[in-house]
């Protein structure tokens, strides 16, 4: 951004590198700039967020502002950070929750975005307290809902990860949440003003 000057990155014939990659791999020229990397081979971290208030599990689906789409907190994994890093991270600016990820919970999904860019998005599990403090510059509204209802409202590729996490949370129920937020009244669909 601050640099005045484009860098086009190739690798080698059969290297794949993602964003966050390609940024480690070029840290040491371009650590004194902020850099944005386009790159056609993307990966982002995130989780799988939920509540059981009334005996059944809720999950948290964010509206996403520029594509008025529903999806889970998740985003572009930076350089130097892990996966698990990358997720906590991202539910923390996207929701403003300081999260504990289910030890053996770890779903990947991947799709590709327009045809040219392929995606790759890891998700964690975690349960919570409280109402998410949303990330206004990024998502407009949030929804606690069913499992159905997550499916409904989330693109097909979350459907098997949303079924996973049914069945991790029914298998291990002594799993317990970080976040001490005090517990409120579920709502619908919550606008943000």
């Amino acid at each position: 951004e601050n640099d005045v000057e484009d860098k086009l990155v190739v690798a080698p014939d059969g290297l794949i590198l993602n964003q966050a990659q390609i940024a480690a791999k070029i840290h040491f020229q371009e650590k004194f700039f902020k850099t944005t990397i386009d790159a056609m081979h993307q990966k982002s971290c995130g989780a799988v967020i939920y509540r059981n208030i009334t005996g059944e599990n809720e999950y948290l689906v964010l509206q996403q502002k520029k594509s008025h789409t529903w999806s889970l907190p998740k985003g572009h994994v930076e350089a130097f950070e892990s996966e698990r890093q990358t997720a906590m991270r991202e539910v923390k600016e996207e929701a403003g929750y300081k999260v504990n990820l289910a030890r053996s919970f770890r779903h990947e999904l991947k799709y590709t975005i327009a045809g040219t860019v392929f995606k790759t998005v890891v998700l964690y599990l975690a349960k919570v307290r409280g109402e998410p403090t949303l990330q206004k510059s990024e998502i407009s509204a949030y929804r606690w809902a069913n499992a159905e209802e997550a499916k409904k409202l989330l693109f097909v590729n979350y459907h098997p990860i949303i079924d996973a996490a049914e069945v991790y949370i029914a298998e291990n129920s002594r799993y317990k949440p970080r976040n001490q937020k005090p517990t409120q009244k579920p709502e619908q669909k919550h606008e943000q003003k």
